[in-house]
């Protein structure tokens, strides 16, 4: 909880919640603290991050005209992630997780609007998209209490289609 807590607020005053936070600027909008907290991203990974952040985040936020924070652990799990969901309990990510590579991000919905306001505005969104960035970009709906969304840069997956919805 401590954690998180620091990832969300970070107070300035240069301890460990700060950096988590902070640190070099990968996007218009996106720190590598917000994608990457404990600095495990191979330069692949950090790639990948910096492509997701630049044709996803970064339009979406801007296309939102609000805050959009990526959730604690919700960009790249690496080795630390991994131990935090097996000492919570959670197991792990699958290997083929977009999140092992960077490519995905769960992000927070912005105060200002409900779930389904969220939601619909990023279907919406990415309905707009050109056809070779949609075809590309992945939707996770979960459990609206949970009030994030999955995006991801997974490509296309077989013949299923990329707009994932898993209400629990």
């Amino acid at each position: 909880i401590l954690y998180r807590e620091f990832y969300e607020i970070g107070d300035g005053d240069g301890d460990v919640g700060d950096v988590m936070v902070g640190g070099e600027q990968i996007s218009k909008y996106f720190t590598r603290g917000e994608l990457d907290p404990y600095r495990e991203a191979t330069p692949e990974q950090l790639q990948n991050l910096k492509e997701l952040a630049a044709l996803v985040l970064d339009p979406l936020r801007a296309a939102l005209g609000a805050k959009l924070s990526v959730t604690p652990h919700g960009g790249l799990n690496g080795p630390s992630v991994d131990q935090k969901r097996i000492d919570q309990g959670r197991g792990l990510r699958a290997s083929t997780s977009q999140h092992r590579k960077g490519k995905a991000a769960d992000v927070r919905k912005p105060a200002s609007m409900s779930y389904d306001q969220f939601t619909n505005f990023v279907c919406n969104w990415i309905a707009g998209l050109p056809p070779a960035l949609r075809k590309r970009i992945g939707l996770g709906i979960y459990n609206p209490a949970d009030g994030f969304l999955h995006l991801d840069l997974g490509g296309q997956r077989g013949k299923k289609t990329r707009m994932t919805i898993q209400h629990f």
